[in-house]
This record gives C-alpha cells, sequence and structure tokens, in this order.
C-alpha cells in the first residue's frame, strides 16, 4: 500500500500508528461533542435569562406599589405625615393621577383669527341666513357660495378653486348668524338654533302643503287659512 502523505498542522499521517488515528479520530469527535453541548448549555442559560427578564418586569410595578404603599405608612406612623391631608395626595393606593396640563396649539402652527371681512360683510351674512332659513336645511360652502354669486350679492373669487376659497372665507368671518356643523353626516352651515323644538317646528309649517279649499294642512293643530 503507497505511503499517502498528507499536511496537517506539519504532521505527517503516513507514520501515525492505527492505534494513534484512532485516538486522533475519538478526539475530535469530542470535541465537535463538547462543542455541541456547550452551544446547548448557551441557549439554555439564554433562555432562562430571558424568563427572568420577563417576569421580573411584570413584578417590578407591583414591588413600586408595594414600596410606595409601605413608604406611606411609615411617615403615618412616625408622624412625617399627616392622615389628614393623606386624600389630597395621591393616597395609599396610588390610583389618583395627576391633574393634566392643559395644552394649547402646537408650535409653529397656525391659528385662525375670527375677524370681519370686507367680502363677507354683515349684510352678506344677513344674505346667507335668510337663504338657509328659507328651508330650514343645512346648506354647504359649495351651495351657499353658489348663490351668492348667481344674485350678483357677491363676486367670484378670483383663482382656481373659488368655492374652497369662499369655504375658508366663511369660516373665518367673525359673526353669530350662522353655525357650522362638523358632525360626518351634515358639514354644513345652518342656524344656530338648528336642532331646537323651534326649528323643528319652522321647519314642519314649511314642509306643509296646501290643501282644496286654500287651507294649508299640517301637524301642528287643525287646518289654518292662507291667503
Amino acid at each position: 500500500m503507497d505511503k499517502l502523505y498528507s499536511s496537517t498542522n506539519g504532521v505527517d499521517t503516513a507514520t501515525i500508528t492505527p492505534d494513534q488515528l484512532n485516538s486522533l479520530t475519538e478526539s475530535t469527535e469530542q470535541f465537535t461533542k463538547s462543542f455541541a453541548d456547550s452551544t446547548s448549555a448557551i441557549k439554555e442559560e439564554l433562555e432562562l435569562i430571558n424568563k427572568a427578564i420577563a417576569t421580573w418586569e411584570k413584578i417590578v410595578p407591583q414591588l413600586y406599589l408595594k414600596r410606595k404603599r409601605l413608604l406611606i405608612c411609615d411617615e403615618l406612623l412616625s408622624g412625617k405625615r399627616n392622615i389628614e391631608n393623606l386624600s389630597s395626595s395621591n393616597g395609599i393606593g396610588g390610583d389618583s393621577q395627576p391633574e393634566r396640563k392643559k395644552r394649547g396649539p402646537a408650535k409653529g402652527t397656525k391659528v385662525f383669527v375670527r375677524r370681519k371681512s370686507e367680502i363677507l360683510t354683515d349684510e352678506v351674512i344677513g344674505k346667507i341666513r335668510d337663504f338657509i332659513a328659507q328651508d330650514e336645511n343645512y346648506h354647504k360652502s359649495k351651495e351657499i357660495y353658489q348663490y351668492l354669486v348667481e344674485n350678483n350679492i357677491i363676486q367670484p373669487f378670483p383663482g382656481d378653486t373659488p368655492e374652497r376659497a369662499f369655504a375658508i372665507a366663511l369660516s373665518r368671518v367673525d359673526q353669530d348668524q350662522l353655525q357650522y356643523n362638523n358632525h360626518y353626516s351634515i358639514l354644513a352651515w345652518g342656524l344656530p338654533d338648528f336642532g331646537t323644538s323651534e326649528h323643528a317646528r319652522r321647519k314642519a309649517l314649511k314642509s306643509t302643503v296646501r290643501g282644496d279649499r286654500g287651507t294649508r294642512v299640517s301637524s301642528y293643530g287643525p287646518e289654518e287659512r292662507v291667503g
């Protein structure tokens, strides 16, 4: 059998006896097994640590709460804290929360200030009020704008989106004759008393129909003679 030479750390394997070769093979297997065992041990230890951290995160709030209660009890017994003023503090239960500060507009944001308008004057606002009062219904700013322009009450707004510009201008006018309903199902302009019983009465009267004898049929009482 020809000699087989291989370089393994400078050792000539042709000179290794069969017993030495077996011993070397067993040592290699033991090394691989030992490495595998150490990897498994590391994983097990890592898993234990993760469980310990998870457990600690759950009990930490309870420990802090218990410490707070014990501190309060100690201060009460030692006279450092007055029991009459305990209700004004956080209390032993620690359930009360500090009053939140009122938050204003974020810095850098624009705050629209209502003011008088040279275009949407008090007279124009009155015209809008009369337009809405005709049927006692909410009207979109687009409908109001078309009514004002078609009746030559105001001149058309310049720009590519005049209706949008009008809607913004109307929302900034300082007035108390109109009120915007920002409910998602409405999003339109109405009168301040919309939704009241008086508004329902007016709307019902305007939705009645004339009878054959020139009377107005209404659900609010007997027939009324109309001209």
